[in-house]
């Protein structure tokens, strides 16, 4: 469990001035992603899960924060925890609609929302490969998926299938593989090979 207090400290000290998501969020995921070049992507809509404030758009106005998904507040609890029934209600609809989700989220954030049951869904991990051995990509997984996502949002028109996604991501010149894991829900693995 993660201490919270210099979190909350640094919130409270810390003066409120905003901009737009693409702006505050400045981390490899958001760079590789380009969202200020494709914040309003015609037929997409890119969700960003926050701590603070749930899920915003790209083009959303936000203050700068620290809070963390795995983040555990006095009289909250865990923020994931806290954030699930509220994102359900507001993102279910949406997600059942739209029918594909590409979820480019890391752990502690994905527990924030389970991704509605009719939706189609495909998670993205990356893994490196190496004398044909694999292990997992950790910090670097989130710039690979932000190229995904710059791939995705360039794209003449939004995917609506998994195997669309998997051609996307063609497109980012890693590896990839496509496997579909149970009702509705697939993986889509970026292999950087070595």
């Amino acid at each position: 469990m993660r201490d919270s207090t210099a979190d909350l400290e640094w919130n409270v000290a810390s003066p409120p001035l905003g901009g737009p998501v693409y702006e505050v969020y400045t981390g490899v995921l958001y760079a590789a992603a380009a969202l200020a070049d494709r914040a309003e992507a015609p037929g997409r809509s890119v969700w960003i899960f926050s701590g603070r404030y749930g899920v915003v758009q790209a083009s959303d106005t936000i203050a700068p924060y620290r809070l963390p998904a795995s983040a555990i507040l006095p009289g909250v609890g865990n923020v994931a925890s806290y954030w699930r029934p509220h994102l359900r209600d507001a993102l279910d609809p949406i997600a059942s609609a739209d029918g594909l989700v590409l979820d480019c989220r890391s752990g502690p954030y994905q527990r924030m929302w389970p991704i509605a049951k009719d939706a189609v869904a495909v998670s993205v991990r990356a893994v490196r490969e190496r004398d044909g051995r694999r292990t997992v990509v950790s910090h670097m997984a989130k710039h690979y998926r932000g190229e995904l996502t710059r791939h995705v949002l360039a794209a003449p028109e939004a995917p609506t299938s998994p195997e669309q996604v998997a051609a996307l991501a063609e497109a980012t010149g890693l590896g990839v593989e496509l496997v579909e894991l149970k009702d509705q829900r697939f993986e889509l693995t970026l292999v950087i090979r070595d």
